[in-house]
This record gives structure tokens, sequence and C-alpha cells, in this order.
């Protein structure tokens, strides 16, 4: 199975999202919302190409929202397959957001 491998920046990202969700909304959402990360990541992992082509963004760019049916999120993977079926994520970006900002140009 392929690997995915987190950038320092998603890495962040994804310990602010929890930050937020645990202030906002409580620990029993920010581990409702741990899972959801996790069950993405999983889904990558299985299968690279699941997300949607986002070319705009970057060449070769990828996003993979983390919701699931009956389970809201507004957060989603930017990332992108390498030759090999490696899994580069750069970001985990609110998917309200400017993303083609958001993501570094080197990636």
């Amino acid at each position: 199975m392929p690997k995915v491998i987190l950038s320092p920046m998603a890495e962040e990202d994804i310990d602010e999202a929890r930050r937020f969700t645990r202030a906002r909304f409580g620990e029993r959402k920010d581990e409702e919302y741990r899972e959801l990360i996790l069950i993405a990541l999983r889904a990558l992992a299985e299968n690279p190409h699941a997300g949607r082509a986002r070319p705009e963004i970057l060449p070769y760019t990828r996003t993979y929202h983390i919701a699931r049916p009956g389970r809201r999120a507004r957060h989603l993977f930017v990332y992108r397959v390498g030759d090999d079926g490696t899994v580069h994520v750069a970001r985990f970006l609110y998917d309200g957001m400017d993303l083609p900002s958001h993501v570094p140009e080197e990636f």
C-alpha cells in the first residue's frame, strides 16, 4: 500500500484545526474530527488518486475532502501523488479558503 507523507505545514495545519475545534466545539467534536482525518489519510493510502484533480492550484495537485456521509467537516488535504504512488500532502486547509494562495509554489 502506498504511503502518505505529511509536510511540516500540513502537520501544523492539522494541529491548528484540532486546537480550534477543541476550543470552539469541545473535546468530543475534536475526537470526531481526528477520526475523520485518520479515515481520510487511510483512504488516500489505499487509493492515492481518490481525490479531485486541481490543476488550477498547481499541476498534478489534488484535493481530498475529509467529510463523510452524515459527518460534516470543512477541511481537505491538498496533495500530489509521486511516481511510486506515495501521497505527498502539502496542506490541510479549510475548504472556504483561496486554496492556490496557501499552497507553496515549490510543492
